[in-house]
């Protein structure tokens, strides 16, 4: 890329904000090999107690998949900021040649306010008045005219701002240091735009070629089309820039969301993926020293296994996000016994809830006709929907659980006796990794993509889920309605 091209980069500021790095998730990936070789080599040295444990290799290279969908990812943003690059470039192409067409006009031409006000004045309008274009911009169009015409001045001025057509007179102008005034023809012409930095007045000022009242018509006749002309093309390069710079804006702001959205991403998985990383990390140097026993080893090896299992749960979640936003997911859709599906989610459910001290009920009607659906994915949706509520229900809380026909349709709600839902958290809960906007679920840990992935398996069924809550305190309710009648979408067909 030639010179011109980097400084319009840097003064535009698409270079000034580099893309974030991948480099914290690095950091975490090879701490996580470190530690995966520690445990091969102790498992290695106590291979005559231990049986060898292939959990560890599983999740570590489920782990690494995770990590080159994350570089992936990386290398879209950064075509997203060259394509802001090509955008700058042409946007200051547009305003050259926009600065060359203007600057370069034959005729002295002004660009004011609507109190007449210079705001723009190229080369030929400076040499009639004798005075620098830079000391021009700023100054009052009057202050350069005739102290005899300057009442005729403001008038035209004034009515120019209302009408929307060209208005010509000749007054007299007074240049700088010169001793007699001039006579020149004006031709002057409003723009109203959107935005009131390019609404104004357009002047094209000429000296007066003939005797005051005697007008040269074919001069005044070419001069007419060569405004015309002239205008088309400065209202045709403002079209191209204001387009140019609308395209810069939209594609800025998405890479900016992007950037965030990617930025808040990283934080959390480097957050979530970090305590399992140190909790292993730790036991390893505890079974390492001299003075482990042996039930500090069995200890050690069953918290390194739960840690394995928090890293596999959240490989698994971002790798089950991505396959249904990429519609890849596989459905094998059969007849289902609807309430046998939920009582099963409910049974796996129980000991976490007998753990916590939150009580189930169960509601579920006999009578449900049965549903076209993929059993393993319903078990699915409601195990994530119980599981949000099982987190954010304290202990003595109450979870119940009801399966009714509505119509046509087998409603299942949710309910929780948790801490409830704030309002404006209420449109953007499925969004993925939604959990990041709410303070309660950082501290209860997760991604925030278990209520995503229950809306997009719902969706898959033909179904409907939504979220209810009164508000913080109050708990919520989530109702999931699939159609009795209704077989597979066709897109799963």
């Amino acid at each position: 890329m030639n010179e011109d091209s980097t400084q319009t980069q840097t003064r535009f500021g698409v270079r000034e904000r580099s893309i974030p790095s991948l480099e914290p998730l690095a950091v975490l990936y090879r701490q996580t090999e470190y530690s995966t070789a520690r445990l091969i080599r102790l498992r290695e040295r106590a291979s005559e107690e231990l049986l060898e444990d292939t959990v560890v290799l599983e999740a570590f290279q489920e782990l690494d998949s995770a990590h080159e969908e994350l570089r992936v990812a990386e290398e879209h943003l950064q075509i997203q900021a060259d394509a802001i690059v090509h955008a700058y470039d042409a946007l200051d192409v547009e305003r050259r040649r926009h600065v060359e067409l203007f600057d370069g006009a034959p005729e002295a031409y002004f660009v004011t306010d609507f109190h007449g006000n210079v705001r723009q004045a190229n080369r030929c309008a400076s040499e009639l008045l004798n005075i620098d274009g830079t000391f021009l911009v700023g100054k009052p169009l009057l202050s350069f005219v005739d102290s005899k015409d300057r009442q005729r001045f403001t008038e035209l001025v004034s009515r120019a701002a209302r009408q929307d057509r060209v208005l010509r007179c000749e007054i007299r102008m007074q240049p700088r240091h010169c001793a007699r005034p001039l006579w020149v023809a004006l031709s002057i012409a409003a723009n109203v735009a959107s935005d009131a930095q390019n609404s104004g007045l357009r002047w094209l000022v000429r000296p007066r070629l003939a005797e005051r009242g005697v007008a040269d018509s074919d001069h005044e006749t070419s001069l007419e089309v060569q405004l015309r002309k002239r205008t088309q093309e400065l209202a045709d390069t403002k079209y191209l820039l204001d387009r140019c710079l609308l395209r810069e804006q939209e594609t800025r702001q998405s890479a900016q969301g992007e950037a965030r959205s990617k930025n808040a991403l990283l934080a959390k998985v480097a957050h979530e993926l970090r305590d399992p990383l140190i909790s292993i990390s730790g036991w390893l140097d505890m079974i390492n020293s001299d003075r482990a026993s042996a039930s500090i080893k069995a200890r050690a090896l069953a918290s390194m296994e739960q840690s394995l299992r928090t890293l596999g749960r959240i490989v698994d979640e971002l790798v089950e996000n991505a396959r249904l936003d990429e519609r890849n997911a596989r459905l094998e859709f059969r007849a289902v016994e609807l309430p046998a599906v939920l009582q099963q989610a409910l049974d796996a459910c129980r000991p976490a809830a007998l753990q916590k001290n939150v009580r189930l009920i169960a509601e579920l009607a006999p009578d449900i006709p049965q549903l076209r659906a993929d059993p393993e994915r319903l078990q699915q949706i409601f195990l994530n929907l119980l599981s949000n509520a099982l987190k954010f229900t304290p202990a003595l809380g109450e979870i119940s659980v009801s399966l009714r026909c509505c119509g046509e349709q087998a409603e299942v709600a949710i309910r929780d006796t948790g801490s409830g839902i704030e309002p404006e958290l209420l449109a953007v809960l499925f969004e993925p990794f939604s959990g990041l906007l709410k303070k309660s679920a950082i501290s209860q840990g997760g991604l925030g993509l278990g209520l995503h992935i229950a809306q997009r398996l719902v969706e898959l069924h033909g179904g409907t889920i939504a979220a209810e809550s009164d508000g913080p305190g109050r708990g919520a309710t989530f109702r999931v309605r699939f159609a009795l009648d209704a077989g597979p979408p066709a897109t799963e067909a």
